[in-house]
C-alpha cells in the first residue's frame, strides 16, 4: 500500500531489476489461473494493456512458478470503510459534517488477465509473488508462437508447408530474468517443434542473431507474410519495411496487429487483435490461400501509403504541428527545412519468388 506520492520501498533484486508491486487476493476477490489482482505504488508506470511478470515464491514441479499477465482493469481508492466515513466519522456525528475531509492513503489495485504461465502444466491459481515489468518483446514472441501453433492445431493440411522464422537478437541476457525468457522462449519452440515437425520439416525456426539490412529485405521479400503484432507501439517500422520489400507482381500479405500506430495508414493490411492468438492463427490461414490478385491490390495500397508518408513528409507534418505551439516559436528551432533532412528509404532488387514460401519475420 502507498500513501501521497510515496516511492515503492521494494528492494531491487540481484540484478538490479525492482518489483513494482505485490500480487494480492481476498474471499471476494481471489486469483485464479486465467486472471490476478496486484498493488502498485502511485508512480508505478503500469496501465491498462501494460505487461507485467509475476514471481512466485514456492516452487511446483520443482520449477518457481512465472505468470505473465496484462493489466486489463485498475481501480483507485481510499482506505474508508464507507463514502461518508471521513466526514462523519466512526459514531456518524451530524456536527461534523461540515468538516473539511482528511488526507487518507490512496491504494491503487489492478486486475490482469493471464497471458502464460511457467511451467504450464500442472495449471494453477496465480501465486502470490512480486510483481516485474515484464520484458515485452519477450512476450510478444511467446504470443505469436501460440498463435502459430493454434494455426497448426487447426489447419494440419499445411503440415510441412509453412515455417515460421522469428529472429531475436540477444538482449540483456547478462540479466538473469531475461536469460530465463529466453530459455523459456527456447523451450517453448522446442516444444512445438517436437509435438509438430516431421525429419524433413521444423515448424518453428528461432534464431538468437543480428542480421544485416540486407538480409533483413531479403527475408522479407522471401516471406508470404510478415507477422507484426506488437501489443501497443507508436509507430512500427518494421511493418512498412515489410511492405517496401515486397516483389509488387507477387507480394507477401502483412499482418499488423491494431494496436500499432502504423495500423492507422496500414489499413490494407490483415489487422488483427494480438491478445486472441486464435483470431491470428486464422489470419495466418486466410494469408496463406489469398488470390494473388487480393495480395497485389492489397500491397498496392499499403505502397501507396508508405510512398507518400515517408520520412520527408512526416518531418513536415510535425514540424508544421509544433509551429502551432510554444515551441515552435523557440528561437532554437530551425528556419528553413526547404532540404530533405534525411534519406528515403531504400531496399534492394531481391530475388523475386513464386508460389507458397515458407517464411514468417516480425
Amino acid at each position: 500500500m502507498a500513501s501521497g506520492t510515496a516511492k515503492s520501498t521494494s528492494v531491487p533484486s540481484a540484478d538490479g531489476i525492482a518489483p513494482i508491486g505485490r500480487v494480492v487476493a481476498t474471499e471476494r476477490r481471489p486469483n485464479t489461473p486465467h486472471e490476478f489482482h496486484f498493488w502498485t505504488a502511485l508512480d508505478a508506470a503500469v496501465g491498462i494493456g501494460t505487461i507485467v511478470r509475476v514471481v512466485g515464491t514456492h516452487p511446483i514441479a520443482g520449477q518457481i512458478p512465472t505468470v505473465y499477465g496484462v493489466v486489463i482493469e485498475g481501480f483507485s481508492y481510499s482506505d474508508l470503510a464507507s463514502p461518508l466515513h471521513d466526514v462523519l466519522g466512526h459514531d456518524g456525528a451530524p456536527e461534523r459534517a461540515a468538516a473539511a475531509p482528511t488526507e487518507r492513503a490512496e491504494i491503487r489495485l489492478y486486475t490482469a488477465a493471464v497471458l502464460r504461465q511457467v511451467p504450464e502444466e500442472p495449471l494453477q491459481p496465480v501465486p502470490l509473488g512480486e510483481v516485474f515489468l515484464a520484458n515485452e518483446a519477450d512476450v510478444l514472441v511467446a504470443l505469436r508462437m501460440d498463435a502459430y501453433e493454434r494455426f497448426l492445431q487447426a489447419h494440419p493440411d499445411w503440415t510441412g508447408l509453412v515455417t515460421y522464422l522469428q529472429i531475436t537478437p540477444k538482449s540483456r541476457s547478462a540479466i538473469a530474468e531475461y536469460a530465463d525468457m529466453e530459455r523459456e522462449l527456447g523451450a517453448k519452440a522446442g516444444r512445438i517443434n517436437a509435438t509438430y515437425g516431421e525429419a524433413s520439416w521444423t515448424p518453428i525456426r528461432y534464431v538468437n542473431r543480428t542480421y544485416s539490412r540486407s538480409v533483413l529485405a531479403g527475408l522479407y521479400r522471401a516471406s508470404r507474410m510478415g507477422l507484426v503484432t506488437p501489443l501497443r507501439d507508436g509507430m512500427n517500422l518494421v511493418a512498412k519495411e515489410f511492405v517496401a520489400a515486397q516483389d509488387a507482381d507477387d507480394p507477401g500479405i502483412l499482418i499488423l496487429s491494431r494496436f500499432a500506430g502504423a495500423a492507422a495508414e496500414l489499413s490494407a493490411a490483415l489487422l488483427v487483435n494480438p491478445y486472441d492468438p486464435e483470431a491470428v492463427g486464422h489470419a495466418i490461414e486466410r494469408a496463406l490461400i489469398m488470390s494473388i490478385e487480393e495480395r497485389v491490390q492489397r500491397h498496392a495500397a499499403l505502397l501507396e501509403v508508405i510512398s507518400k508518408n515517408d520520412i520527408n513528409f512526416w518531418c513536415e507534418q510535425f514540424m508544421n504541428a509544433l509551429a502551432n505551439t510554444g515551441w515552435g516559436r523557440s528561437p532554437l528551432l530551425p528556419t528553413d527545412l526547404a532540404e530533405p533532412i534525411g534519406p528515403r528509404l531504400a531496399v534492394g532488387a531481391g530475388t523475386p519468388r513464386h508460389g507458397a514460401a515458407p517464411g514468417f519475420r516480425s
